[in-house]
């Protein structure tokens, strides 16, 4: 009886061992078929990103503050994501004619929109530093009150183009709750 439970155990051992391997093994395979940047990873260095302020139609002090409000609402999506660090406009004076290499950049969003009526027509273009080549680009066209949400939804597209993920600007967290404080 006692030999019997021995060899039962030692098969469990086994099945387990065995699954613990294929649970290891499996998720490399899987990795080989795609490339992404891992964005959970601690160590490595953050992606550095220039979001000099959005161009606008006009050289009105309005239009100045709307491109600089639209460029803040990126820049701080884009970090929000956790693998980026956007360069402070402060150090280039937000104009977007910098020097992007010497300041580190990796990345460069140059934007400009116009405003017809209450339309909006907002150009974004991401150009690599290095290769000065571009490297994502959108077009949208939207109600003046959809002004965030069409720099948010850019906003997601970039990070699906940086990691193969859709980002998650756009999305609500809710919180639900009892008259107790409890879920």
């Amino acid at each position: 009886m006692e030999r019997k439970r021995h060899f039962a155990d030692n098969r469990g051992r086994a099945f387990l061992g065995l699954m613990l391997a294929l649970l290891f093994c499996l998720p490399s395979l899987a990795a080989a078929e795609r490339v992404y940047l891992d964005i959970s990873a601690s160590a490595g260095r953050k992606m550095m990103v220039a979001v000099p302020y959005f161009a606008g139609g006009s050289m009105s002090q309005q239009d100045a503050d709307r491109g600089r409000k639209m460029a803040e609402l990126l820049g701080q999506a884009l970090e929000f994501h956790g693998f980026i660090d956007v360069i402070d406009a402060a150090r280039y004076g937000g104009g977007q004619n910098g020097d992007w290499a010497a300041l580190g950049a990796d990345y460069v969003v140059q934007a400009s929109y116009q405003i017809a009526g209450d339309t909006m027509s907002l150009e974004m273009r991401v150009l690599e530093v290095t290769s000065n080549k571009q490297f994502s680009g959108r077009r949208y066209r939207g109600a003046l009150a959809q002004e965030e949400d069409m720099v948010l939804r850019f906003c997601d597209e970039l990070i699906k183009d940086f990691t193969g993920e859709l980002g998650l600007s756009r999305t609500k967290i809710a919180f639900v709750s009892d008259a107790g404080g409890r879920k």
